[in-house]
């Protein structure tokens, strides 16, 4: 069973909102900076549901060329074009009756948006030299580490096919927002690399916690786990001490988001967190921030901010 770790009050909300949505097959959009786990969430959405026991298949969007991503999605046919010398199945044809988990939706071209809408409007695609549809079953998981908001404001992403994907929304954190899950992730990737090597779990000794528990973590639980397996390496094996803990090298200019984004990004936490504090009352909120209500109630919508 993939398990999605956390015991923060956002990710226990997360999960009870994951095994609601996991009992339909709503097209789900999962959003968040990279690293924070959405694949994850994805997986566990999937082993919760009916499809459990049919295919989880991954599509990387950024990888999906306009000149390939018809034949990557719909397959072809044999003949269909020079080298095409047998029939050859897509990757819908792979997930029938599972989940197509469609990895950074934000990343994809024009041409592969407008295929993608046709396909989730209708549930049918032609594979490249066919002449048939062919009725699919799958459920459709999206994520996305952009705004893509903003990216309809910039000409970059249709309209139609964020409609489409947004049906039911979920946001996973960033780790710099659920600090009491650090150590308890910490723990979960020690025991996974002791048990691969056979070995006791280390212990990790005061000081190697708090500089965990000090860092920023950029790169959210990626990051984390690329830094324990360092330094599970480094370490004796019998326990985690301050000098294990090596952080990956960040360029400066890495670290910061384009203007627009981080703008974006703040009024989203500064206002969820408002919201969090007021118990999600809007009124009230409104009248701590000093908003008219109405006007709170626009921004909410248009920084898709939702309680889970």
């Amino acid at each position: 069973m993939i398990s999605f770790i956390g015991e923060c009050k956002q990710i226990l909300e997360l999960k009870e909102a994951a095994k609601k949505v996991a009992a339909s097959d709503v097209t789900t959009l999962i959003t968040g900076e990279t690293g924070v786990g959405k694949e994850v969430l994805a997986n566990y959405i999937w082993k919760l549901s009916k499809r459990k026991n049919a295919p989880f298949v991954p599509v990387s969007c950024a990888a999906l060329s306009s000149s390939l991503a018809e034949d990557e999605l719909f397959g072809h046919m044999e003949g269909a074009f020079t080298g095409a010398v047998t029939e050859t199945k897509g990757k819908i044809a792979w997930a029938e009756s599972g989940v197509l988990f469609l990895d950074e939706i934000g990343d994809l071209e024009p041409a592969a948006q407008a295929m993608l809408l046709r396909f989730l409007q209708f549930k049918e695609y032609t594979p490249v030299g066919g002449t048939e549809s062919i009725a699919a079953d799958v459920r459709i998981i999206g994520t996305t580490n952009k705004n893509l908001v903003d990216l309809i404001s910039l000409g970059r992403f249709r309209k139609d096919l964020y409609y489409r994907f947004n049906v039911i929304s979920l946001h996973v954190p960033p780790l710099r927002k659920r600090n009491n899950d650090i150590l308890l992730l910490t723990d979960f990737f020690l025991k996974r690399l002791a048990d691969a090597q056979k070995v006791r779990k280390p212990k990790m000794s005061s000081k190697a916690a708090k500089k965990l528990l000090e860092y920023h973590w950029y790169g959210n639980v990626r990051e984390l786990e690329n830094t324990i397996e360092r330094a599970f390496v480094f370490s004796d094996k019998k326990q985690i001490e301050e000098e294990d803990i090596r952080f990956e090298s960040v360029n400066e200019s890495d670290i910061f988001l384009p203007y627009k984004e981080a703008v974006y990004s703040f009024k989203r936490e500064y206002i969820e967190r408002a919201l969090d504090e007021c118990h999600w009352n809007q009124t009230v909120t409104a009248k701590k921030l000093k908003l008219q209500r109405t006007y709170l109630a626009r921004l909410i919508k248009e920084l898709d901010i939702s309680k889970i």
